[in-house]
């Protein structure tokens, strides 16, 4: 009899639980992204010691919640700064259409975003390997455009040393949702994966 019990209450406690759960549920999962990365100058910097990296962030976002989040916003804390508005930008990979500030997410349903951060470097040492091995044929120290590179999967596989750089310091996004009707805002932050 204590057994059945226990089992019971057991059960309860997961149904209870799952329920909880469900109700501020949001889903998360970063992927190593096949879109390009790219490389340009910093036309703005003095030094030029670096350059600018565009390494596209995949995330799948998906609202697991009973509710609509009628606000889904995300913010970057890259090298433990805080990535400023414009400093980034979210596209819908499927739709390609760029989101605002923030956006919606019914239940049920979910958004693959890619980010586009600018904040990001690569010192002029590593961008000229990365120029030689995929024979770019620009002058790395005076070039004005933008050079297309290849996509981050094959990136990251060729470059791990970089992509260890860059993980040095533990970079997160922070999603930031609101339910259809509440006042109250949630935040979850999550480790960016280079």
């Amino acid at each position: 009899m204590n057994s059945k019990r226990i089992i019971i209450s057991f059960l309860i406690f997961i149904c209870i639980y799952s329920c909880k759960n469900q109700e501020n549920g949001l889903g998360f999962n970063q992927s190593i992204s096949n879109e390009f990365v790219y490389i340009t100058p910093d036309m703005y910097s003095e030094s030029r010691d670096s350059l600018k990296i565009d390494i596209p962030l995949e995330f799948y976002i998906k609202n697991n919640s009973n509710t609509n989040y009628d606000y889904v916003e995300t913010t970057f804390f890259i090298n433990k700064k805080y990535v400023y508005l414009g400093n980034y930008e979210n596209t819908d990979k499927n739709t390609k259409e760029i989101k605002g500030e923030d956006w919606e997410i019914p239940k049920g349903k979910d958004n693959t975003i890619i980010s586009h951060i600018e904040d990001l470097y690569i010192g002029l040492d590593d961008a000229k390997k990365v120029f030689k091995k995929y024979a770019i044929n620009k002058d790395i120290e005076n070039f004005r455009d933008s050079a297309k590179i290849v996509p981050y999967k094959e990136f990251r596989k060729d470059f791990p040393e970089i992509i260890k750089k860059m993980e040095k310091d533990p970079d997160v996004v922070e999603i930031t949702t609101r339910s259809n009707g509440k006042k109250a805002y949630d935040s979850q932050r999550f480790k960016i994966k280079w």
